[in-house]
């Protein structure tokens, strides 16, 4: 299809919604489907998921100090410690970040998004990427906005 056609975005949701439709193998999760030009920090944030830098660090910490941590509480406030420190740094780089901006409007608060089953539409939505009339002008799709 065209670019710039008048059926493009109609076309593109049908498209994308007999993929999101597909049946896959009970282990397989589909955790974001969005345009290509959506950023990782706006798509991390919409599927719920901490950047995997955030994730080493996280590990990195556990595993040093396994050996203080020897007892099951411990262990469990060490893992809660290092997760909400991964959480606060990663909150404070997308505070700082000059991307994704519509989708930090929309969740300020990475710790408070309980995002449960992010579709397609959604995503949209949530990061001002897709068959939306500003976005299709802001990349020369529609002319008529």
């Amino acid at each position: 299809m065209p670019q710039g056609s008048v059926l493009g975005p109609l076309l593109w949701n049908v498209m994308y919604d007999g993929v999101l439709r597909l049946e896959f193998d009970p282990d397989t999760h589909i955790i974001g489907c969005a345009f290509r030009t959506i950023s990782d920090e706006a798509a991390l944030v919409i599927a719920g998921l901490m950047p995997i830098a955030e994730q080493v660090t996280m590990a990195e910490g556990i595993f040093s100090r396994r050996e203080e941590t020897s007892n099951a509480p411990s262990r469990q406030a060490e893992r809660s410690s290092q997760w909400h420190g991964c959480l606060a740094r990663w909150q404070s780089r997308c505070d700082a970040s000059t991307k994704g901006r519509w989708t930090w409007k929309l969740i300020p608060n990475i710790e408070a998004w309980r995002h449960g089953q992010v579709n397609f539409y959604l995503t949209q939505i949530l990061s001002g990427h897709g068959c939306i009339r500003s976005y299709l002008k802001r990349f020369g799709h529609d002319t008529t906005c």
